[in-house]
């Protein structure tokens, strides 16, 4: 009998072909950091640095190209982390394998493979290694590695691709390659997904555009009062080269995957492991969550509920007669439960001896198990009551099997009769009841679903009255029968809670007819059958028992037992929403006052107030230092987010309007009391620490929906906002980047009148307008 390999065969294999995985080659780091110099942004700040140096403006040029070193270094430094942050997840996402060695089944990594192992493979299971099939047959999905779409039937001596996926039989197989030796030279990384289009995608696109009409507008209007001014084309040109730039926000794809990157890591402290960083924020504008009973609102575990047996049989015969008639090698659940039980009541399987166990198949709707005991040959019938009664009808006992049952039933509870045929005599022996209880969890899971804002839908392919006990258990109110011909699946799931008798194509059926709707779906699952679900869904959310398949087809995973690590990750994804909410509308609202506040100025003075590479770091320092918003603490909705842009860039461009009236207001005090000339050094300075604080200022007001004091910013977004505040202090003092310092009296007026416009006034001016649009909603 083959023992599998054994430890001095693993050790010398191991030292001949190493583990199993193809270490992939890792990309130049250099030319990753070049290519940062490389875009829309970097091409304006480029063009700056160029133009600068044409005009004998060596300081703005010097100024300018340190700009662009450190807006690289900081993207490139951004998405490093967040790519590292992937690949961490990606590790914790292996798969395992049943593999015999020293004579014992194991539990091992596939990574741990090595040629001439013994691997035994069911349905659902990962293949990670190239393996042919020694005994049994399966049939698998090579889609990933070949692009046929259609399942392929591997018997036995056939060769089996790492990378497959079995979905259907149970085989033993031999390793026979691994690693860069397998046919296809590598492993499929399956915790990878299909590719979705981000929600930041869209954000970004209509944030350019919004961004775009101002600046369209502010630069128009400078060109038109510059023409009849008869200003410095050159400065004019630079100032409009930086507000261009403002309208591209480079920031944006940084700021969303450290966002979602930092969600990740939290999420994996609650035992939820993402596949794709946008799955959190998926989460966050979740509205529908389809969850799959068996497993998930219940422990997935068939235990003997009930012994019901005829008169004059005793409840341990009748257990004895049911393990006769079950086979632990077929995989049954029910079968298993049986078995249980008896082992657990002391019952000796070993006094009698299977001839031979016949399955249940669609033509019979029962089991026979033909069974020799103390020398008499038997047969066990297992099956539904209303075949196994209809064998026995000259049994006077039966006629009560049917009433039993349906007791059973409404307790949520499967059924399964029993009959013994000796001869030609059949026999009724009693009904046997099998329960998967709901989780102690899943009632207060539901309430908490609900208070979050999520319609809650039940799917299971069990018995409506079956459903309908374990829905509720748990709150479900109302569950409904699907017809075979499914044409009122629209109907049945606007006015239940829960679909029952549901095949696995009507999973992904309801799926997509929700999304057809415009709503946000998750699903979760763990078996074979709700893979293309799970994959349907937004959120595919395997639990932490699934297939392999399962896991697959999810860009979400648990790894705690149960389904409370959902609201952890709803939780996160609505940080994750209020976070770059917050980037949003304090990027547009800071290029309304930017672009408003040089033509205002132009307008007042005649002159360009501020440089154009002291516009340029403002951009700069300020865009990147709300990268801290990834960590900012936030208070989140109580209903599901939505990506509806349009309120959100009204209030950003009214609040906007409002600093530049006040910075305009401020740039008045500062001609007219204290008296700075329009084209000194000193108005740079002061026009320079005006619009930094301006913009410093409105985050703290921007990132808190309530009035600014209802909560308190995260200390790294502090530290950052410190760090910008610090700096925009030493320009003032110290009059760096070729800017003159200010009187300590007007420091003091450019901060405080910027903290009061930004904290009283249009703070109070926010709240008014979300109170608005939330009541309008």
């Amino acid at each position: 009998m083959n023992k599998g390999l054994n430890d001095n065969q693993v050790n010398t294999l191991r030292a001949q072909y190493g583990f199993n995985e193809v270490k992939k080659a890792k990309p130049n780091r250099l030319l990753l950091f070049l290519k940062k110099f490389w875009g829309p942004s970097s091409w304006i700040i480029e063009l700056i640095v160029v133009l600068s140096f044409v005009l004998e403006r060596h300081l703005d040029a010097a100024v300018a190209f340190s700009l662009l070193l450190l807006n690289a270094v900081i993207i490139f430094v951004q998405e490093q982390r967040a790519e590292h942050a992937v690949a961490l997840l990606q590790q914790k996402l292996q798969f395992n394998a049943r593999v015999l060695r020293n004579g014992h089944w194991q539990s091992l990594k596939t990574r741990e493979l090595l040629p001439g192992d013994v691997v035994k493979i069911s349905q659902g299971d990962f293949i990670g290694a190239d393996m042919e099939v020694s005994q049994g047959e399966i049939s698998v999905d090579q889609s990933a590695i070949t692009g046929e779409s259609l399942d392929i039937r591997k018997p036995r001596g056939a060769l089996i691709y790492s990378g497959s996926l079995v979905t259907k039989g149970e085989c033993l197989c031999t390793v026979k390659t691994i690693g860069a030796q397998t046919f296809y030279g590598k492993t499929i990384t399956l915790v990878q997904t299909a590719h979705r289009k981000h929600h930041v995608d869209d954000i970004v696109a209509k944030l350019v555009r919004w961004l775009f009409v101002i600046l369209t507008i502010s630069v128009s209007i400078l060109l038109i009062a510059s023409f009849f001014q008869e200003s410095d084309f050159s400065e004019l040109l630079l100032l409009s080269l930086v507000l261009l730039m403002g309208s591209v926000p480079v920031a944006m794809p940084v700021m969303y995957s450290v966002c979602t990157a930092f969600a990740a890591r939290e999420l994996e402290k609650e035992g939820v492991l993402v596949k794709r960083l946008s799955a959190a924020e998926d989460a966050g504008t979740m509205e529908v969550l389809c969850v799959d009973k068996t497993g998930t609102f219940t422990q997935g575990k068939i235990t003997v509920a009930a012994l019901i047996p005829a008169p004059m049989i005793t409840e341990n015969e009748l257990l004895r007669f049911a393990a006769m008639g079950s086979d632990m090698s077929v995989n049954d659940p029910l079968d298993d439960a049986i078995l249980l039980k008896a082992k657990n009541e002391g019952i000796n399987t070993s006094q009698w001896k299977t001839e031979k166990y016949v399955l249940v198949s669609s033509h019979t709707h029962r089991s026979e198990a033909y069974v020799t005991d103390s020398g008499v040959q038997q047969v066990i019938i297992k099956g539904s009551v209303s075949i196994i009664t209809s064998l026995a009808i000259e049994d006077p006992n039966v006629a009560l099997a049917e009433q039993l049952v349906k007791m059973q039933e409404a307790q949520g509870r499967r059924t399964l009769a029993l009959m013994l045929k000796t001869g030609t005599e059949i026999k009724y022996l009693g009904v046997i009841s099998f329960e998967d209880p709901p989780r102690e969890e899943s009632a207060s899971l539901v309430a908490s679903l609900h208070r979050m804002g999520l319609r809650v839908i039940m799917l299971t392919g069990d018995s409506i009255t079956i459903a309908q006990s374990i829905a509720s258990r748990i709150g479900l109110a109302k569950m409904s029968k699907v017809t075979a011909q499914e044409n009122n699946l629209s109907t049945l799931l606007e006015q239940n809670d829960g679909l029952a008798e549901i095949l696995p194509e009507t999973k992904f059926r309801t799926i997509a007819m929700l999304q057809a709707k415009d709503k946000i779906v998750g699903m979760t699952g763990d078996g074979v059958n709700d893979a293309p679900s799970l994959r349907k869904a937004e959120v595919g959310i395997a639990m932490s028992n699934a297939t392999d398949i399962a896991k697959a087809a999810a860009s979400v995973v648990l790894t705690t037992e149960g389904l409370f690590g959902i609201l952890p990750l709803i939780t996160q994804g609505r940080t994750v929403y209020q976070r770059i909410l917050t980037w949003v509308v304090s990027k547009i609202s800071g290029a309304v006052l930017k672009a408003g506040f040089v033509v205002g100025a132009y307008l007042m003075t005649d002159e360009f107030v501020i440089s154009a590479v002291a516009m340029l770091f403002i951009v700069l320092i300020t865009d990147f230092a709300k990268i801290a918003l990834s960590s900012d603490a936030v208070t989140i909705s109580l209903k599901p987010d939505t990506w509806n842009i349009g309120p959100l860039a009204i209030l950003a461009t009214i609040l906007g309007v409002l600093m530049i009236a006040e910075s305009l207001l401020l740039l008045f005090i500062g001609l007219k009391i204290y008296h700075i000339g329009a084209a000194s050094h000193e108005m740079r300075t002061y026009a320079f620490d005006l619009l930094l604080f301006m913009t410093l200022f409105s985050l703290f007001s921007i990132r808190e929906r309530k009035y600014f004091w209802s909560s308190s910013p995260g200390s790294w977004l502090l530290a950052m906002q410190g760090i910008v505040a610090f700096l925009g202090l030493m320009v003032a003092i110290f009059g760096w980047f070729g800017m003159s310092p200010l009187s300590f009296d007007i420091i003091i007026i450019v901060i405080l009148g910027s903290a009061f416009s930004c904290l009283v006034i249009n703070d109070l001016i926010k709240v008014m307008i979300l109170s608005y649009i939330e009541t309008s909603s």
